[in-house]
C-alpha cells in the first residue's frame, strides 16, 4: 500500500532508506481507514500505519493530527507488543548476537537497517503488561519469551531526552 509524501519524508527524516521503507510495509491511511483499523467510532484523522510483522493485524498509527499530545496510537485494549523488524527476528535464538531494546518503531527499524539488531517497545512503559486489567500489578511483556536471552549482551537505549523526562526515569527498565 502506498505512502504519501509527508509520510515518506517522515521516514526518510528518521534515516530510513527507500529499500527499508518498502520492506517495513509502512503505509498511509485516510481517516476512515484509521478509524476502522483502530476500532474507533469517533473522529480520528489520517495517519501512517506501522504494521508489526510478527503480529499480523497489529499496528500502531502515527496520526497526522495528534490527539492532544498523543501522536501514536493503537487499537484500544489491544495491549502492548514489541515491534520486531525481520533482522531482529532472524537472530531471536542466537544469543551470540547482541540485541538493542529501544522505544519507538522507527528507531528499531533504523538500527536494524544499520546492522544493529533491535526491537522496540512503543513507549518507555510498554515493556510490561497488566496481570489483570482491573489491577495495577504488572508483569513483563510475554513477547520477551519469543527470544533467547541467557548470555546475550543487551543494550537498553532510551531517547536522548531520557535524562530530562521524569516519566522515562520512572519507567525503570
Amino acid at each position: 500500500m502506498p505512502l504519501n509524501k509527508n509520510h515518506e519524508d517522515d521516514l526518510r527524516g528518521s534515516g530510513l532508506s527507500d529499500t527499508s521503507i518498502k520492506e517495513l510495509g509502512f503505509w498511509s491511511a485516510e481517516a476512515k481507514e484509521v478509524q476502522d483499523l483502530l476500532g474507533m467510532d469517533h473522529s480520528v484523522g489520517p495517519g501512517m500505519v506501522i504494521p508489526y510483522p510478527q503480529f499480523p493485524g497489529f499496528c500502531t498509527v502515527k496520526l497526522d493530527i495528534p490527539i492532544g499530545k498523543q501522536k501514536y496510537t493503537k487499537k484500544p485494549g489491544s495491549g502492548n507488543k514489541f515491534y520486531i523488524p525481520s533482522q531482529a527476528w532472524e537472530i531471536r535464538n542466537d544469543t551470540d548476537k547482541m540485541m538493542i531494546i529501544t522505544e519507538g518503531e522507527k528507531k528499531a527499524a533504523k538500527a536494524c537497517q544499520d546492522g544493529f539488531p533491535c526491537i522496540a517497545a512503543s513507549g518507555v512503559w510498554n515493556w510490561k503488561t497488566k496481570v489483570n486489567p482491573s489491577d495495577k500489578k504488572t508483569k513483563l511483556l510475554p513477547d520477551f519469551d519469543l527470544f533467547s536471552w541467557d548470555g546475550r549482551v543487551v543494550f537498553i537505549v532510551f531517547d536522548s531526552d531520557a535524562v530530562r523526562k521524569e516519566q522515562v526515569k520512572k519507567a525503570g527498565f
